[in-house]
């Protein structure tokens, strides 16, 4: 007697026979057990049934995801475009994969105009089809090329922000990070603070606690961690050269892990050591914390806010 070594059901040799037969590439693991009923047995040959074989449609669909796959990978985003309209002429349903490869098509050519009008097409078109949190980050990152902020598009994620909501798709904590990130980069701090504080308020990024005292990282990805902390260091530094009310120095919170795995821990290491000199307090990466002294964000603070003065 046979049986399936993940489960607790016991299987005969004659039954193990019928399911290779069925299923030679889907074979299940055997070991000896006692013997069980064909009865107890009808649930795993459903199991291990060859899939039923692909109807036409589907073939014609996975076809034509080819088709824009390609068109994708190679920056193809005007052939892109030109398919959706073959495919609609061909009574071919397109499908969320389709429009977000073409969005994604355009994101890589920085054609953020197209990405957007695609976006708002998908609603249009006969399919229905809603874009989800990937087509809009596609549509975002188009509003950059070769890392740096289109000067025409400044504040089009944003906007793209706002559509989401309008559509009924909650922008996530990765969603705001992206276009806080851009924000930053592109130097348009005024926007990046208001957009950080709607974001505080509206409890996207609940990362302080104990009073302002501890900044807890722990639960958002790298990419979040890297805003959050800028923010944090900028925002806590300009409040202690302004003599403003307030928190001093702060403990950040990476989470626990190896040395070899610590990589938001040392993302955030970088990004206070190397972008703004200061000089931190490192626990070993199993504790997962690190601590930055008030004197050290006042020395930034005022070394930021002569340079502000000076201008």
């Amino acid at each position: 007697a046979w049986s399936l070594r993940w489960s607790s059901l016991r299987i005969p040799r004659e039954a193990v026979e019928e399911l290779r037969m069925a299923s030679p590439q889907r074979r299940p693991k055997i070991r000896p057990g006692p013997h069980v009923t064909w009865e107890k047995l009808k649930p795993f040959k459903e199991m291990f049934k060859d899939p039923a074989p692909k109807s036409p449609e589907d073939l014609e669909q996975e076809k034509h995801l080819q088709i824009m796959r390609t068109f994708t990978k190679d920056g193809l985003w005007e052939e892109a475009v030109a398919h959706l309209k073959v495919m609609e002429a061909e009574g071919v349903p397109r499908v969320l994969a389709v429009w977000k490869f073409a969005v994604k098509a355009c994101s890589q050519a920085g054609q953020w105009q197209e990405a957007t009008r695609l976006l708002n097409a998908m609603f249009d078109a006969k399919e229905r089809v809603a874009p989800d949190h990937s087509c809009f980050h596609a549509a975002m990152d188009a509003c950059e090329v070769e890392g740096k902020m289109q000067p025409e598009a400044l504040l089009h994620p944003r906007e793209l922000l706002k559509q989401m909501q309008l559509r009924g798709l909650m922008p996530t904590a990765f969603s705001y990070a992206k276009v806080l990130k851009m924000f930053m980069d592109s130097g348009n701090r005024k926007e990046a603070e208001a957009l950080y504080a709607e974001v505080t308020r509206q409890g996207l990024l609940s990362v302080w606690h104990n009073g302002g005292n501890i900044l807890d990282l722990q639960d958002v990805d790298i990419a979040v961690a890297q805003v959050v902390i800028r923010f944090a260091v900028e925002e806590r530094a300009s409040n202690i050269a302004r003599a403003r009310a307030g928190r001093g120095g702060f403990v950040v919170i990476t989470g626990k892990s190896s040395k070899s795995e610590a990589h938001k821990q040392h993302a955030v290491i970088r990004i206070m050591k190397e972008e703004y000199g200061l000089k931190v307090r490192v626990d070993p990466a199993k504790f997962g914390r690190l601590r930055v002294r008030t004197e050290e964000l006042e020395r930034l603070g005022k070394e930021r806010l002569a340079k502000e003065e000076a201008r």
